[in-house]
């Protein structure tokens, strides 16, 4: 990067320090239990919760090695922008899935086996507590923050206002789902790209940071339009956390 101007470094980071992965994971089986099945949030969440102080100061260290390569590279702080981003939510909360009654076509249909409570909680409760701890890890960094928390709300797996893209339903950045539903996948990295944002969804986030970068240096949400493609992202400012 040295003697190449640089307006922008943007850092995703945080979800394998705090094993997202394994909690979507653990979160289906418990779902296709044949014995015992029962939500995984009530075992889950202390855990994930216990976790987040790890991540927050992962991710002030992450932030603080790349200031410290850019000093290096002779580009010094203030002379670029350091941009943290959060996660957007992949699934909707339980009142809002497309599949009640929590049976198995939330599996063989929509790709989304988890139990209404463990929606909600992943939801209301997983993603804003991961959004808030980056924000907070940005603020020690001196970084802006980028909340994407909210960025597919509406799009996500099996939400009742979306549909997934298949035979007979073609897709649409308007209707869509905008993330990969869960897979278990014998193609090469299907199962890695499950609740990850798929074409739509990396359209919508690609929008986000433009419009991010657009403005000037700031803390700011980044949230859809109803009825409206990717293209039709809007910023507002960033809750408080």
């Amino acid at each position: 990067m040295t003697g190449h101007p640089v307006r922008a470094v943007v850092v995703s980071v945080g979800g394998n320090d705090l094993g997202f992965e394994n909690v979507i994971t653990t979160c289906a089986k418990n779902f296709v239990k044949p014995i015992g099945a029962a939500p995984c949030a009530p075992d889950t969440a202390p855990e994930v919760r216990d976790r987040l102080p790890a991540m927050r100061t992962a991710a002030v260290k992450a932030l603080a090695d790349i200031t410290t390569a850019m000093r290096r590279a002779d580009h010094p702080k203030g002379s670029y922008r350091l941009i943290l981003q959060s996660y957007p939510s992949p699934l909707p909360d339980g009142a809002r899935v497309r599949y009640p009654g929590e049976k198995y076509d939330r599996l063989t249909q929509g790709g989304c086996p988890f139990f209404d409570k463990d929606l909600t909680w992943a939801h209301d409760a997983l993603v804003p507590e991961i959004s808030n701890t980056l924000a907070a890890a940005a603020r020690t960094a001196g970084a802006e923050f980028l909340d994407l928390s909210r960025a597919f709300e509406g799009r996500e797996v099996c939400s009742d206002t979306s549909v997934q893209a298949g035979p007979g339903q073609r897709p649409s950045g308007r209707t869509s789902e905008w993330a990969r539903f869960v897979t278990s996948g014998a193609g090469q990295g299907q199962r890695q790209e499950s609740m990850h944002p798929n074409h739509y969804g990396q359209l919508a986030l690609g929008t986000c940071l433009g419009l991010q970068l657009d403005q000037g240096r700031g803390n700011r949400s980044c949230v859809n339009s109803t009825g409206a493609g990717p293209g039709d992202m809007r910023l507002q400012p960033a809750p408080s956390a």
